[in-house]
């Protein structure tokens, strides 16, 4: 990861838009630069700038998040008296170039906007995302580093790990923690501790439970005891169930003898109703069903008679109606044949009148097709002649598209056509053009022309490939010379490896030696002389005062052999790379010259077939073929200028032809015209017509209808009276008997069918209605008569409905009684039945608490400070081993140590200066702690991104306390590291002696404002 550019507006102190490229001169010339300036003149706020952009924290504000109410509060971040400002970072990844920008501003209302943050592709320039929440995380994803990481492995504070150096083991480890992020260990310690505790109380709740259950539990005798009641109180309520079953049987006859009288008398009420209605009906209709009943034998003479007389009645109101408007339609025909004759001019009768109509109808009409013919000839012509003015070559005549124009259009048209044919008759003397043959004079100029072209391109790529050739001929040769150079070097690199590796074991031996050696020191210091050695016996020890071990001699020149044979490798791996890389760019320009060979042959041979196609025996340079090309164009010029003047000519004759046919159209619409109006000036004659032969012929068939219905009802009416004067002459005698002066008049008495018939239904459903009745109280009787026989006289039912609310009661506290017993018996049992599943579950619990206990007794305790100091104890050491690597560049006197059994739990320094003395990093003076730091700090750095290429890296202040010698030491070690690892290095400092020693700065000036200004030297 790498901070390509940093924009910075109205943040603190910065005022202004400032913006630092580290890949524009001359920071991008110098990997080492230092940020510069007074304090409180914003050098730290350029870091601030960095994560608040990328993670929107800010290292030294303890706030999670930078929010608006944060900002608030603090005052801080946001410029005094502006009104927005933002931070803005270009960063490259492994995953390619991004711009992330947090910004935030002041609304019209004066109060501060939320924070926002945005993440930009910067290959597309088009955003990724947005939000304050999405985009760290989309940082973190894209960088490789958390927030945490970042901050420890790109942006180094030296006074944090100098604190950590000197500080205490318990103190130490609460540092390492929060600098490396491993406060999960602890975590994780505490969990097992926890859960392990958790699942004990688990178990311990379950034995709480079945040890309280197992004494509630009853006893076997009172087990036995509560049986024997349980069947009792069984035989007790089977006697009380068959009691109450005999009493209900004697309640329920009580109940049906009090039913069947109820019913009895329901009955006879319903009896004296019935009588009541059929006195009611009789009172109503018996006087009009028994004179229906004497007509009935006369029903059908009766309704004839009368359905005669209304026909009667009937006819002879229509014939009064229908006689006037007879008279009225014979009126209308007479009207209708006078304007037939005159629509026509000729004079028409009844007889002849729809013929003549006819005739004159098909005369107009034939006059009338011959206009509309006419009329659509002349419109079709118009829009040919529109369309065809339209064209460019035609345009020019629009002015003449009136109809009174025609005459001076054609005589134009013959002037034109006249001059194209002079022109045409100038071009051909003035050119070698033939007349004949146009168009295969032309195709083959074209085709001889397109030949020429491709023959120039053929020629002009033949010679860019040579040169190409000769380009990739260097090439070759440069990279083959690189990897004959470089291959004895690489192979002199391979036998250094193995001679130091050589070297390594031998010292790896004796190191060892010297180690078992160093740990009989103590018995060494007990032997005597003349005392016998315990080991060998011997009595003389001659090297009790002589002895040295030179054990730290051994590691330092271990630990220079090991840098030794890493840069040794390094430096073999870096050269294979670039042998490989000149090996395949070797291979591929070698398959490019081959296809740029192959594609040469092929234009020498189209060069040939060309030439032979042409008929040219030497081709001579590009410019004598551009001047064929040129003369050929010419040729062409002058075939398509004819062309073009025979293309006119043929266009001006057609339209000429159309032209003249236009003045024809016009000529005949006019005749055609005139026809039709010298007989008829109306819009739809057959309409017309139509109008006046439907009104002639609908009259006519009015008046046939009408005199065919009055002759019918003249004739009917006859019939009736006839029929009538038959019926009174059968029949009246009889009617006089009855007491009616006439047959009409007894029509009064008779009912219709449907009401006689409905009173007689209702007659019969009375009386049969009290047949009914009596046949039920009948059986009702018999039914009651049987019920007595099963009746109890002995007792009442108020007596039997008391013993049996007694019997029930008695029942009822039976059962609850069972019920409370079984209920007792039943807990019992399900006591048991849950003793016996807690016991199973402990034990399946208990098996698979195994893990978490043996998890607890290894790295758990309440404070998870076990696990934690067992981690802690591996990345201490893994860093004091990365720490020891960059401690010997900066400075080879020392060496970070871990602290022995016997000694304080301080961190040690070697001393190989002083014959590997150990003492306490709390002896070191203020420039040692700071080289230590800063190997402490890059180590830290290394560790942290062991997983991301870091390409970036901020140091922030410290190099006050070095002397020259240490400063000059320091500044040399991180240009040396610079340029290994090929990181842009910043540090921040406001020591002179650095500013003088690294030319590239970035300086921060400070006004009287307090402002400050951004100036790269």
């Amino acid at each position: 990861m790498k901070i390509l550019k940093i924009k910075i507006k109205n943040i603190n102190c910065l005022r202004c838009e400032w913006e630092i490229n580290f890949q524009s001169p001359p920071l991008s010339h110098a990997g080492l630069f230092a940020i510069t300036g007074p304090t409180g003149s914003g050098k730290s706020t350029i870091l601030d700038a960095i994560t608040l952009a990328l993670f929107n924290k800010i290292p030294r504000f303890e706030s999670d998040t930078i929010t608006k109410n944060f900002i608030e509060k603090s005052g801080s971040i946001i410029t005094r008296s502006e009104t927005d400002s933002f931070v803005e970072v270009a960063y490259s990844c492994s995953k390619g170039i991004f711009c992330s920008k947090w910004s935030v501003a002041i609304n019209k209302r004066g109060g501060l906007r939320e924070t926002d943050m945005e993440l930009i592709d910067a290959s597309t320039n088009k955003p990724v995302l947005s939000g304050k929440k999405e985009v760290p995380k989309k940082n973190t994803e894209l960088i490789g580093l958390t927030y945490d990481q970042f901050i420890k492995s790109i942006l180094l504070s030296q006074g944090e790990f100098a604190r950590f150096l000197k500080s205490k083991k318990d103190e130490r480890g609460k540092l390492l923690e929060d600098i490396t992020g491993m406060t999960i260990y602890r975590e994780l310690g505490k969990k097992a501790f926890e859960k392990f505790k958790e699942k004990n109380e688990v178990i311990k709740s379950k034995i709480d439970i079945i040890e309280s259950e197992e004494e509630q539990l009853l006893s076997q005798e009172k087990e036995n005891e509560l049986d024997e009641f349980i069947q009792a109180i069984n035989k007790e309520i089977q006697k009380a169930e068959a009691n109450r079953s005999a009493i209900e049987k004697a309640i329920d006859v009580k109940n049906q003898i009090q039913s069947i009288d109820d019913e009895i008398e329901k009955n006879a009420k319903e009896e004296e109703q019935i009588n009541k209605e059929l006195e009611d009906f009789n009172k109503v209709n018996a006087e009009r069903m028994l004179n229906h009943n004497r007509l009935l034998p006369y029903l059908n003479e009766i309704r004839n008679y009368h359905a005669n007389y209304d026909s009667i009645q009937n006819i002879k109101e229509e014939i009064k109606k229908k006689e006037p408007e007879l008279e009225d339609k014979r009126k209308a025909v007479n009207g209708t044949l006078s304007s037939i004759s005159e629509f026509i001019g000729l004079e028409v009768e009844s007889h002849n009148a729809l013929k003549a109509l006819t005739d004159f109808g098909i005369k107009v009409s034939h006059h009338i097709t011959n206009r509309l013919n006419a009329e659509k000839a002349l419109s079709l012509q118009k829009i040919k002649i529109s369309n065809l003015l339209k064209k460019a070559a035609l345009v020019r005549y629009k002015n003449f598209e009136a109809s009174n124009m025609i005459d001076e259009l054609k005589e134009k048209l013959s002037k034109e056509i006249s001059s194209i044919i002079s022109f045409k008759e100038q071009l051909v003397n003035q050119t070698k053009i033939k007349t004949e043959n146009i168009d295969k004079q032309k195709e083959s100029l074209s085709a001889r022309l397109q030949t020429m072209k491709d023959l120039k391109n053929q020629v002009e790529n033949f010679a860019e490939n040579q040169k190409k050739i000769n380009a990739k001929e260097q090439q070759i040769k440069e990279a083959s010379a690189f990897i004959n150079n470089n291959q004895p070097i690489l192979k002199d690199i391979t036998i250094s490896i193995n001679s130091v590796n050589i070297k390594i074991n031998e010292v790896k031996e004796k190191r060892e030696k010297k180690l078992r050696e160093k740990n009989l020191e103590d018995d060494r210091e007990l032997l005597k002389q003349g005392e016998p050695c315990p080991l060998c016996g011997s009595l003389h020890h001659p090297y009790v005062h002589e002895y040295f071990n030179n054990v730290s001699e051994l590691t330092k020149k271990l630990q220079d052999l090991e840098i030794e044979v890493s840069q040794f490798e390094t430096k073999k791996q870096e050269l294979q790379n670039e042998i490989s890389t000149h090996t395949g760019t070797l291979n591929v320009l070698k398959k490019e010259m081959s296809d740029i060979e192959k594609e040469m042959t092929i234009q020498k041979n189209k060069i040939s077939d060309h030439k032979e196609r042409l008929k040219i025996v030497k081709i001579g340079n590009v410019h004598t073929i551009e001047l064929t090309i040129a003369e050929l164009e010419e040729s062409i010029e002058a075939i398509s200028k004819f062309e073009k003047l025979d293309s006119d000519k043929r266009e001006l004759e057609n339209f000429k032809e159309d032209v003249d046919e236009l003045a024809l159209s016009i000529n005949e619409f006019a005749k055609a015209k005139q026809e039709v109006e010298l007989r008829y000036n109306g819009s739809n004659i057959r309409g017309d017509c139509d109008l006046l032969r439907n009104q002639l012929t609908k009259l006519n068939d009015d008046i046939q209808s009408m005199e065919a219905t009055l002759n019918a009802n003249k004739n009917r009416l006859e019939e009736l009276a006839n029929h009538q004067t038959k019926i009174e002459a059968t029949v009246n005698h009889i009617f006089k008997s009855f007491g009616y002066p006439d047959i009409l008049s007894s029509f009064k008495d008779v009912l219709p069918d449907a009401e006689f018939n409905n009173l007689t239904q209702q007659l019969s459903n009375l009386n049969g209605n009290i047949k009914r009745i009596n046949a039920l109280t009948l059986s009702a009787n018999e039914r009651k008569q049987q019920q007595l026989l099963s009746d109890d006289a002995t007792k009442s039912k108020e007596q039997l409905l008391e013993e049996l609310d007694s019997t029930l009661q008695q029942l009822e506290k039976d059962k609850q009684n069972l019920d409370e017993h079984r209920a007792q018996k039943m807990q019992n049992e399900s006591r048991k039945n849950r003793i016996t599943r807690l016991k199973q579950q402990v034990d399946e619990t208990r098996q698979a608490n195994l893990k978490w206990e043996l998890l607890s007794k290894y790295i758990g305790d309440a404070l998870g400070k076990n696990f934690s100091t067992f981690a802690q104890g591996l990345t201490l050491k893994k860093l004091i081993q990365l720490t020891n690597v960059r401690l010997q560049k900066l400075n080879d006197r020392y060496f970070l140590d871990m602290p022995l059994e016997d000694e304080d739990d301080d961190l040690v320094i070697i001393d190989t200066y002083l014959g590997e003395e150990r003492r306490s990093v709390k002896t070191l003076s203020g420039g040692e702690t700071f080289i230590v730091s800063l190997a402490l700090a890059l180590a830290l750095s290394d560790l942290a991104s062991r997983n991301v290429k870091i390409e970036s890296l901020y140091i922030d202040e410290g190099f006050g306390s070095l002397d020259p010698e240490a400063l000059d030491m320091a500044i040399s070690t991180l240009e040396q590291l610079q340029v290994e690892s090929n990181k842009t290095i910043g540090i921040i400092s406001h020591v002179d002696s650095l500013k003088e020693r690294i030319e590239t700065q970035i300086q921060l000036e400070k006004n009287s404002n307090g402002f400050s200004k951004i100036v790269i030297k």
